[in-house]
């Protein structure tokens, strides 16, 4: 019994102004891949970690009664493509995936592990043969000292 499979690899040899290459994991246990090089967004989420209520002796010399313990920080990566329509499902398994990783560093080879937003998948203009999509990340919390 012979096994066959017919693969598309597309190749765009252009250069990009601002690349953003990222790798997931399908729901077969291969890899997907993707080059984002559209408009990129950068933003960050803070959170309080936790508060807590100090005892107030002098009222007219106290700067309050309520202090932070500490913060969460979370970075958020928006990117987009300009894609073929037939591309978009392959593309919306990054928003299932367990592992989803961006590259950082070519020499050496280093990925750092992303996060998709629930429900960050967005699709403009699909009656024609491309389309604009975009997706946000969550990237690593910034480790803030509390």
């Amino acid at each position: 019994m012979r096994v066959t499979e017919k693969k598309t690899i597309k190749v765009d040899g252009s250069c990009k102004s601002s690349p953003v290459y990222v790798s997931w994991l399908n729901v077969y246990g291969g890899r997907e891949h993707w080059l984002f090089d559209k408009i990129q967004t950068k933003s960050i989420v803070t959170q309080n970690g936790g508060s807590y209520e100090s005892y107030v002796s002098n009222i007219t010399t106290s700067r309050g009664s309520k202090n932070e313990i500490t913060k969460v920080a979370r970075p958020l990566l928006s990117v987009t493509a300009m894609v073929d329509i037939e591309d978009i499902e392959g593309l919306k398994t990054i928003l299932y995936s367990v592992n989803v990783e961006m590259l950082v560093s070519q020499n050496p080879v280093k990925w750092q592990t992303i996060f998709p937003q629930v429900g960050s998948f967005r699709i403009n203009d699909t009656k024609q043969t491309k389309a604009t999509i975009e997706i946000t990340f969550e990237l690593a919390d910034i480790n803030i000292q509390g």
